[in-house]
């Protein structure tokens, strides 16, 4: 569970990137092509439920909406396909260097208020305000490469009154000859003091060059996860 929540916690700010000179998001989440609509399905070896992700990017490339759901698999299908509606995030226009994006719970209510910002170049920097727990506040840091791919990833959840770190996780990550990631080396600084090692193998790929399939191997080699991946493109 512990690992769950950090990479959770990863994957939400994930498709926020952004570099320094304001790459649009196309590019930040490496894709090809004028895509309109992504949709991923992630579907673990073990367990009948799914995560599915809606990425809506507007005709310049950056994200407006982003819609989380949760799928049961029942018995004889090959995927789930009743999603239940879990929340979503909403990408407001830059000004300068800076956007908010408002992540939003089933219910329409707010969850958490983020704001993205580039102190320098090759770093983004990101704070979370969670509603749902005030108690707590985030931040994550995101290093770049100077090919614009994200080198590392550096979180930090605390107490907002006290400073004191309730978790804390940096990662590495790394990239084969065409861009595409093959690794990530996650570590739980706090409280935990763990290790976490995934490789990416990427299978299947559409005519524009865009991952079709993924599969998700821990250290050992044993497959956890296969994320299945759809695009719709602008003409």
């Amino acid at each position: 569970m512990k690992q769950t929540i950090a990479i959770v916690f990863i994957f939400l700010g994930y498709s926020q990137i952004a570099s320094a000179q304001r790459l649009t998001d196309w590019q930040m989440e490496n894709l090809r092509g004028r895509v309109k609509v992504l949709t991923s399905i992630d579907q673990p070896q073990d367990g009948n439920e799914a995560k599915k992700e809606v990425l809506s990017f507007d005709e310049r490339g950056f994200l407006t909406y982003k819609w989380v759901y949760l799928g049961t698999q029942e018995e004889g299908e090959a995927r789930p396909t009743n999603y239940t509606k879990l929340g979503e995030l909403q990408y407001f226009e830059y000004q300068d260097n800076q956007r908010h994006v408002m992540s939003l719970n089933a219910d329409g209510t707010k969850a958490t208020d983020i704001v993205q910002q580039w102190p320098k170049a090759n770093t983004c920097e990101f704070t979370y305000t969670y509603f749902n727990k005030p108690e707590n506040k985030g931040s994550m840091r995101l290093s770049f490469s100077n090919q614009n791919r994200v080198s590392a990833i550096h979180l930090l959840i605390s107490n907002t009154d006290t400073d004191e770190v309730q978790l804390e996780t940096k990662s590495l990550h790394q990239y084969d000859a065409q861009g595409y990631e093959i690794k990530l080396e996650q570590k739980t600084l706090l409280p935990y003091g763990d290790t976490l090692i995934l490789t990416f193998r990427n299978t299947i790929f559409d005519a524009q060059g865009n991952i079709v399939e993924k599969s998700v191997y821990d250290e050992n080699q044993q497959l956890l996860s296969k994320t299945f991946f759809t695009y719709e493109y602008y003409e």
